[in-house]
């Protein structure tokens, strides 16, 4: 509802006539101990609490002065660093939820961050990461190293043969027939070339005189 140039109150109307509904302004400013989602550039969303710098005891000295102005300084679960945060890239845990920010990244480290998270919202009890400092990257070092000693090694398997190629039937098969004489092939009697045409100039000789008929055999009259 606004006022109009004859001083008269206006009410605001949408396109379709009826009044518009009032949105509820987001949450600009946040108190110390608020749950929160905050964003920092290259990463998703993630689930933090808002830090009372004055009696965090473990918040870092070189983080006190802010960047800019109206940021909000925040712990994140998880991995409990804390970062400064600029008002756009800040929103409240219910908030969030309906936006489901909470499905927007499988990651392992935001899955544990979120159940941390929920498990305060049902007891009150910060993660025992809250209660001492942030680990420096030589101590996040130091335990990535020790946990991989401790893993076992896996053993070395053996190594596969390999598989020797068969060969196929039918090759074998015509190797075999190319070697084997067929029987047909070891019953036809071995007949010198130059005998049997000798034979054929004589059987076409002789039939042209008219000796012989036209379908005698002439191995049976010569032999």
């Amino acid at each position: 509802m606004s006022t109009g140039s004859d001083g008269q109150l206006a009410i605001d109307l949408n396109a379709s006539g009826k009044q518009a509904p009032k949105k509820k302004p987001e949450k600009s400013t946040f108190s110390a101990g608020d749950i929160v989602w905050a964003k920092v550039s290259g990463f998703k969303f993630w689930a933090a609490r808002v830090v009372d710098m004055k009696n965090d005891k473990f918040f870092p000295d070189s983080l006190k002065v802010p960047p800019k102005e109206k940021c909000t300084m925040v712990r994140f679960f998880g991995t409990y660093d804390y970062h400064w945060i600029c008002p756009s890239s800040i929103m409240s845990y219910e908030a969030g939820i309906k936006k489901r920010l909470q499905s927007k990244c499988r990651g392992i480290s935001f899955q544990v961050a979120f159940k941390e998270v929920k498990e305060f919202c049902e007891s009150g009890t910060l993660p025992a990461g809250f209660m001492k400092a942030t680990p420096t990257y030589e101590e996040l070092k130091a335990a990535a190293v020790e946990q991989e000693e401790e893993e076992p090694e896996e053993p070395e398997s053996a190594p596969v043969p390999k598989k020797q190629k068969r060969s196929s039937k039918k090759q074998d098969q015509s190797n075999d027939d190319s070697t084997t004489p067929t029987v047909e092939q070891a019953a036809e009697p071995v007949v010198d070339k130059s005998e049997k045409a000798v034979r054929d100039r004589c059987t076409h000789a002789m039939r042209r005189l008219g000796l012989v008929g036209p379908t005698i055999n002439l191995r049976e009259t010569i032999y």
